[in-house]
């Protein structure tokens, strides 16, 4: 209580009490809110771009998940069941995966569905910076930021039978290096995470020999929240992965 003098009297006059740390953060919280809305009206009336900002959210959000998780530079998807693959959730998943900093991403089913959505793909995310391409299609993949190759029923059984002919045809010593020179020719690049989409025990088909040292994670549909695909970076990048070794 503090003392104040009132003529021949004393005054009692209550303490305030101290700021709690929870009402400290709120009114932080409220202040950063208010300065964001403040300056996106501000951009939107001056008519400045806003995609500088969203560039710089997206760098922050993917600084965040490196610190989280281990990013697999080739993500692939293997459908075991079609009903799975349906261009919402494969847009969504494509989304996910370029703000995760994934730099390729394989897709394979063993009806050509994927295939037949290319167009739809490229129409849907027309804004991003992406290019897709099929297996017998050989792009500058160095030179691109994010890639998506669209893997058929042409990119399973038959490229495992034409690797073997091609093997068993040349007379140099059979080697791993030599493989991946086949398999590269045919536009098969080995992943570092692969998901296998659906509840059927079965690789669909999908090239067993660019799965050597391929992390396998099992979902029984597409992630296509943020929560489950974070969730499968996180089951990734806990495993011990020894190449073999």
């Amino acid at each position: 209580m503090l003392q104040k003098a009132a003529g021949a009297g004393i005054e009692l006059l209550p303490r305030e009490p101290p700021i709690q740390p929870e009402e400290m953060f709120d009114w932080i919280w409220a202040i950063v809110q208010a300065v964001s809305h403040i300056v996106w009206m501000g951009c939107d009336f001056l008519g400045w771009s806003t995609v500088w900002v969203r560039n710089a959210i997206k760098k922050k959000e993917l600084q965040r998940l490196n610190h989280q998780f281990r990013t697999p530079t080739h993500l692939a998807v293997t459908f075991t069941e079609e009903q799975h693959i349906r261009l919402k959730d494969v847009t969504r998943f494509l989304e996910l995966t370029m703000s995760a900093g994934v730099r390729r991403v394989s897709l394979y089913d063993p009806w050509g569905k994927c295939l037949r959505m290319r167009a739809q793909l490229e129409k849907a995310l027309m804004n991003e910076e992406v290019e897709f391409f099929a297996e017998e299609e050989f792009p500058d993949l160095k030179a691109l930021s994010f890639a998506v190759q669209l893997l058929g029923p042409a990119a399973g059984r038959q490229t495992v039978v034409n690797s073997i002919k091609e093997l068993l045809s040349s007379e140099e010593p059979l080697t791993a290096q030599q493989l991946d020179n086949i398999l590269l020719t045919r536009g098969i690049i080995e992943p570092e995470m692969l998901i296998k989409v659906g509840a059927l025990p079965t690789m669909a088909g999908y090239p067993p020999l660019s799965l050597r040292v391929t992390e396998i994670v099992s979902l029984r549909s597409l992630p296509t929240s943020r929560s489950t695909f974070h969730s499968a970076l996180l089951d990734y990048s806990r495993r011990d992965i020894r190449l073999g070794k």
